[in-house]
Order: C-alpha cells, then structure tokens, then sequence
C-alpha cells in the first residue's frame, strides 16, 4: 500500500480513520437526518475533522458543495444542481413594456435586443409605444433542488458555510427552512463565533437547527492516526516520537496526517516496507519533518504582519535586549515567544508573560495592547478570525493550527 493512500492529508482517510471518539455523535446525526426537517451544523475549529465527520457518516449520499465565493441563495442552490449534473431549466415568459415612441418586437439573446423582420415592418411610430420582447430566465433553482432531491436520502452538505456573507445567510434561511420541510437533508459546517450566527438568529430556523460541537482533538486520538498508518506501512515508530507529532498538530487531524506522511517520505518510504523499519529518535530527524510540511503552510505575509506590528507615528519602538544576544521591539518578542516550546493555541496572560520574561534579558514589555492590534491585523486579511484577543480574560488565542505551526515553523 502506498503511503499517500495512508495518510491523506487532503483526502477522506480509510487506514487512519479515527472515528471512535464520534461515534456517538455520528449516530445522533443520522437520527436527526431520518427525522428531517432540521438544518444540521456541524460547528467547530478550522481543520478539526468536521468534513471528514459528515463524508464518513453520509458516505456516498452526499452532495458537496462549497459556500465560498456565494453571492447570493440561489448561487448556492445551482452549485447543487450542478453537482448532481442536473441542468438548469430554463423557462419563457412574455414582457411588455410601454412608452412613447417607437412599436418593436424581437428577442432578447444576453443582454442585447435582437429587433425581427424588415424596418417597415416592424418598427412603427406610435404614441402608445410597446415594446415585446421574449425573454428567458432561470426557473427557480430552489423549487428545482426541492424536486430532485426531496425525499431522496441525499445530504446536501455545504462546506465552510461561515464564508457566506451574514446577509445572504438570512435570506438563505429562509429558503433551507422550505428545502428541509419538503425533504430535502441540509448539513452545513462553520467555524465558531464570538456572537449569536445570522442563521441561529433568524426567526425562520428557530427550533430546526441542530448543531454538533467539534473540539480539537485529544493527543491520544491524533497519536492513534500514526499507530494505524505506521503500523499498515511497517514502520515502527516511538510513542514519543508519535507524541512529539501530536503536540506539533495543535489538536488537527489534518494535520497530524501531514506530520505522519512526511516523516514516511523522510525514511524514503513510499510504500509497505517488506522489512520494518524504525523511525529515528534524533531530534535533527523530526526538525526535518516539521519543515517539509512548513513548505506546504504559507503563512509568511501573516508573520511579517504579525511582526511588524502597525504603522509607527512618531518615535520608534522601543527595543529590548533578548538572552540570545539579540534585540527586538514588543511584536517581535510576542512573535518568539507563541513560537516557543510547548506549541500551544491558547495563551493565557501570565503563560504568555512566563515566555516573554523567558526571553528578555532584562526588562519584558507590556504587551495587552499589541495582542489587540496583532489579532485585528491578521483577522482584517481573512474572511474568518485566525487569532482572538479577549481583553476581558486576557486570553490569546489561534483559532488556525496551521497558522501556530507556520509560526513555530516558518518564521
């Protein structure tokens, strides 16, 4: 077996598939697809397994669509006609339209109007002027999907449904709320917020939507991921080591199946060894690791952001001498110390005050207002939070495993 059929970073895993932990959960959320009528969310972190969740319970009754890039409810609606090959219907309707001037008829071919027949005619002066022309528009794409796919058994799952905008969200509610009472199944997955969501909010979906938490995993469950994949390629491989790779994860299954897949490519194996092999316990092996999968997570504009902190008026920083001999200002010092060991995604004021004094030689610098100005300058450049700044707790926080690796990493 070859190892990317192993570990599948971007891919549904079959080897590694841990799915013990939810399997209370995946029954729950077929119940609540048998019983129809209810939008599901599966709510979580980025990258905490909620794709993989709904494709495993569903299997092949899914239709997938993508919420980036949707405009508008219909948008949506003829992604899924697509995904199921269906065409758009397309249905005729005559218009009039009245004014002064001239009588034509014709029809319309985009956005140009095509006149018909000879000048004289068909293009007349007349005080009561109409105009008819034959136009085509598309049939409802909602009724459509309803007619196609209610009843069916077929899931409509639209992924990263935060990235529809909050105004499309409401109008979409509406819409879900008639797909889902005419058996059409509706599953979505989103990423937590702070505040109450727009469709949580809307009146027209209060008491049919059942949400699914997801939580970053455990280290014992991304640990599980190594121990199948290594063990299907006949590679042995350390608990440590196995943990080392969990605790880089940050909680990510996606991307422990990453860490795993290029430690594979780092012994040279490609697929199922005829012999076992061990996986090396130096510390220069596993920084190896760690950086070919750092060539896949592009962070690099969000760190210098994150380093440079906002435009300066007036004077600059003050710097700070650090114990390896070399100097920097609040944002670099806050940089290194989320970078330091143990990776973590969430930071408490004094955890992250222990790591700033761990790196100063002398004085440490206050840093609540840049934690601020860091987590809007890097959320002001996604559609989504990457870092979350609760003044009121005083906790910092990476909603993005890849983006703390990238940090660790990349710098």
């Amino acid at each position: 077996m070859k190892a990317t059929d192993v570990f599948t970073p971007q891919r549904m895993p079959t080897v590694t598939l841990v799915s013990s932990h939810l399997d209370r959960m995946a029954e729950e959320y077929k119940g609540v697809m048998e019983e129809g009528g209810k939008l599901v969310r599966v709510v979580g972190p980025s990258k905490s397994g909620k794709t993989v969740f709904i494709k495993s319970s569903v299997g092949n009754d899914i239709v997938p669509v993508a919420g980036g890039g949707v405009g508008s409810p219909e948008q949506l609606w003829i992604r899924v006609l697509h995904s199921i090959g269906s065409d758009v219907a397309i249905e005729n309707e005559r218009v009039e339209a009245r004014g002064g001037g001239f009588k034509a008829s014709g029809e319309v071919e985009g956005n140009v109007f095509i006149a018909k027949g000879t000048v004289a005619g068909e293009v007349s002066r007349d005080k009561s002027f109409q105009a008819s022309v034959t136009q085509t528009k598309a049939m409802d794409a909602l009724q459509q999907v309803i007619k196609e796919l209610g009843g069916t058994g077929l899931t409509v799952f639209v992924d990263d449904f935060h990235y529809i905008p909050a105004t499309v969200q409401v109008e979409l509610a509406q819409q879900i709320k008639q797909a889902v009472e005419n058996g059409v199944r509706v599953a979505a997955a989103a990423v937590p917020f702070r505040s109450e969501d727009a469709l949580r909010a809307n009146d027209d979906l209060q008491g049919r939507i059942r949400d699914f938490t997801f939580h970053y995993w455990n280290e014992d469950e991304l640990v599980e991921i190594a121990t199948l994949g290594f063990e299907k390629l006949n590679i042995r491989c350390p608990h440590a080591y196995a943990s080392s790779l969990a605790k880089e994860a940050a909680g990510s299954p996606q991307l422990m199946q990453s860490l795993c897949l290029e430690t594979c490519r780092e012994l040279g194996i490609y697929e199922t060894s005829n012999s076992v092999v061990d996986v090396s316990g130096d510390p220069e092996f596993f920084r190896a690791v760690c950086q070919r999968v750092s060539a896949s997570v592009d962070f690099s504009t969000t760190i210098k952001v994150m380093r440079d902190g906002p435009l300066t008026r007036g004077s600059a920083r003050r710097t700070y001498v650090l114990k390896d001999g070399t100097a920097g200002d609040v944002y670099q010092i806050v940089l290194k110390a989320i970078a330091l060991d143990p990776p973590s995604l969430h930071f408490t004021y004094v955890d992250l005050q222990g790591r700033v004094a761990s790196i100063c030689e002398g004085d440490s610098p206050h840093f609540s207002d840049p934690c601020f100005h860091i987590s809007r300058l890097v959320n002001d450049r996604y559609s989504s939070d990457k870092i979350d700044w609760d003044a009121e707790q005083h906790l910092f926080s990476i909603r993005d495993p890849y983006l703390i690796f990238g940090i660790r990493w990349g710098c």
